[in-house]
């Protein structure tokens, strides 16, 4: 019942046993390390090595590493302003990171001539540097000829690339609506640059269409059953135009405000989103038995152009790709926040083909889910499939989805269609460091849509 109180000498020699123990313990753990010390090492780098592959590869064919950048939000400043158009700036201040955000109004010649006034020097870069890469990218498969036959090679190349981009143009000229036409003619007569040389840059897209990344998520499988849309493109991220990305908003008179995730001259639309939650991307197909492809139709990014611009719904989508007078064969991703749905198509001049989670077979789909990945393996599948069940956002598909499948090396882009928000990356120039591993803007469409951006 009652506790005996040690006396001093009895608690010194306690602290003198328990000093000793503590001693000898350190002796162990010293000689241990000492003695041990490359099996300690060797045992650490074992660990480690473990880790670094479960990180990288937490999905059964995925050879990436997930993107653990922050996100960012910084806030776009006004650089310019024009009749008819102003042009905003996304920067940390440094050339290798600053996006251009133009927002235009009027007439489409009006908008073209606002786009050539504010981004002048720009353009006039993307349509002398374009000629200019193609023949650095062949001088290096034939370096290894004389020079002056390179050099004529090289001539000869950049000679045959404008031609062939004037032919491809000739031959649809006809098809053309004459909105891109007017807006062409705006951009050439504020740049001064000729007409011709504006219209072979914007043939470019339907000469060389792009290897790409495309996943739509709806319903049951996305967080608070929003739309969502990810388009990655995959291209070249050393490409001049990669030095001058651009957003361009255009509010049209007589149809829907959207928006062009692109580059400095192309009037396409490479990926789109409109105010109406209509999205948009593009990737390249190598057709199917009985698919064909024509040289004198409407080039298929002036007819992804039209759908963000003239849908007001996914039906009206629907309708103007039918009507539309298709060249390429390509594989499209359609989604509308709307109608809380998604759609991958089969595009070509003959053959237009709807799919959606039900009826498309290629590829393992979950309800809620289509996707047409870049590489031909299950990766996409695999992550899909552990966030099913209202498991995936915008994050899962630009941190998860594309770094992991390693595609979006020159644009990345996940939109969220029911918020209007969108999470994006362009390579860096000139490194050529893909976008896919670099941090994601997130930038909120609505403001640039509705006309109530912060300086108005």
């Amino acid at each position: 019942f009652f506790f005996k109180q040690k006396t001093a000498y009895e608690i010194s020699l306690g602290l003198v046993g328990s000093e000793m123990c503590i001693r000898d313990s350190m002796g162990i753990i010293k000689n241990l390390i000492l003695k041990d010390s490359m099996k300690c090492i060797s045992f650490l780098f074992v660990f480690l090595s473990a880790i670094e592959l479960s990180y990288a590869q937490p999905f059964e064919e995925c050879h990436g590493q997930v993107n653990t950048n922050g996100t960012l939000k910084w806030k776009y400043n006004k650089a310019d302003q024009v009749e008819h158009g102003t042009k905003y700036l996304l920067t940390n201040g440094t050339e290798q990171y600053t996006i251009t955000l133009l927002n235009l109004t009027g007439t489409a010649y009006e908008q073209g001539y606002a786009m050539g006034k504010l981004i002048k020097a720009e353009i006039k870069f993307t349509t002398v540097e374009i000629y200019e890469y193609a023949v650095h990218f062949l001088e290096k498969f034939i370096s290894f000829l004389p020079e002056f036959i390179v050099k004529a090679i090289g001539a000869f190349v950049k000679t045959f690339a404008r031609e062939l981009n004037n032919i491809c143009y000739f031959l649809r000229r006809k098809n053309i609506p004459q909105h891109f036409i007017d807006e062409m003619q705006g951009i050439a007569d504020a740049t001064g640059i000729d007409y011709m040389e504006i219209a072979r840059i914007n043939m470019i897209p339907e000469m060389l269409k792009a290897f790409c990344t495309l996943v739509s998520i709806w319903g049951p499988a996305s967080k608070g059953e929003h739309v969502l849309l990810l388009r990655g493109l995959d291209w070249d991220p050393h490409a001049p135009m990669t030095k001058h990305p651009v957003i361009t908003f255009y509010h049209h008179t007589g149809s829907y405000s959207f928006a062009n995730i692109g580059f400095a001259g192309l009037i396409g639309s490479l990926v789109a989103m409109s105010a109406n939650q209509i999205g948009i991307g593009e990737q390249l197909w190598g057709g199917t038995d009985g698919s064909r492809m024509s040289f004198t139709g409407e080039p298929w990014h002036f007819v992804l152009r039209d759908v963000a611009q003239f849908s007001k719904d996914i039906k009206d989508s629907i309708s103007i790709l039918w009507k539309a007078k298709r060249t390429c064969n390509i594989h499209l991703m359609l989604s509308s926040g709307k109608d809380r749905l998604g759609y991958g198509v089969f595009y070509s001049s003959n053959v237009l083909i709807f799919y959606d989670d039900k009826n498309y077979t290629r590829h393992k789909t979950f309800p809620g889910t289509i996707a047409f990945p870049y590489h031909g393996n299950k990766c996409i599948e695999n992550i899909l499939e552990k966030h099913q069940n209202h498991e995936v956002d915008v994050e899962v598909l630009y941190k998860m989805v594309t770094p992991l499948h390693e595609s979006g090396d020159t644009i990345n882009v996940a939109m969220d269609l029911t918020t209007q928000v969108i999470y994006f990356a362009y390579a860096e120039y000139p490194t050529g460091f893909v976008a896919y591993k670099r941090p994601h803007f997130e930038l909120k469409m609505k403001p640039f849509f509705t006309g109530e951006t912060d300086d108005s």
